[in-house]
């Protein structure tokens, strides 16, 4: 026989239930599930770390410092960069006059920053972006081209830097789209955005004055939001501001 229950019979057993509510018992998180959350997490972690070093990024006039950030973000802010390869976008934003600080994966990429670009200790990091190695509040400016796609677990990438950076600071993500898209040639990406789906997350993290725009500065039209078609780059900006109602966010800052 199959089980089937009607709607007014589980609203009648819902009002029931509630005139006895038991004490609500939150689910404990115990050192097992971490220990096999983080085993799992690392393991992943492996399919973005190549072992080849990734030499891109500042490549003739693909200066994305100087198309995203100089024409609103004054000297001397603090940015941090994720995913900067062998760390060429780091040399270029200090010369726009940043104090800079980016983040790669692979041991090659951090032995050619030091070697080719001359990079010190500081300005380079080997980190994961859920887990950044920084104090809250650090950063004027977080962004990310080509970044965005490879987040294992959007939420927590996105809270974390909503927690690395000052309140009235920006987070700034450039990402592929989705037409044409291939796992055999894109292995190390979870998923391409559509604008909606990328203006969702970063509503649900906590971030205000979303802006969303093509690679080439023009806005995207509400009638492209929910479309993975596109012969330009996605773009996305959030501010990070101060509101008690921002539930995940608050949660996330309290661990």
């Amino acid at each position: 026989m199959v089980y089937r229950i009607t709607e007014e019979e589980i609203q009648k057993e819902g009002v029931e239930y509630r005139k006895n509510y038991p004490e609500f018992v939150p689910y404990r998180f115990t050192e097992q599930d971490g220990s096999r959350v983080a085993a799992a997490f690392a393991n992943l972690i492996t399919t973005q770390n190549g072992r080849d070093f990734d030499d891109y990024c500042v490549i003739d006039d693909n200066d994305k410092t100087q198309k995203y950030l100089t024409p609103w973000l004054k000297k001397g802010s603090k940015v941090l960069i994720h995913g900067v390869g062998t760390g060429r976008e780091v040399v270029s934003a200090k010369e726009h006059g940043y104090e800079v600080i980016g983040i790669t994966l692979g041991s090659r990429n951090m032995e050619f920053g030091r070697r080719y670009l001359g990079l010190a200790a500081g300005e380079m990091i080997e980190c994961i972006a859920e887990a950044l190695p920084f104090p809250a509040e650090s950063f004027d400016v977080v962004a990310g081209y080509q970044i965005f796609e490879h987040a294992l677990s959007p939420l927590m990438f996105l809270l974390e830097q909503s927690r690395v950076l000052k309140f009235g600071g920006r987070l700034v993500l450039e990402w592929p789209p989705a037409d044409n898209y291939s796992m055999d040639e894109n292995p190390h990406h979870q998923i391409c955005y559509t604008p909606g789906q990328a203006r969702a997350l970063f509503q649900k993290a906590g971030y205000a004055k979303i802006k969303l725009f093509y690679s080439n500065m023009d806005p995207i039209p509400d009638e492209a939001l929910w479309s993975g078609v596109s012969d330009k780059m996605l773009c996305i900006e959030g501010t990070k501001v101060d509101s008690g109602e921002q539930y995940i966010r608050r949660a996330w800052t309290l661990k």
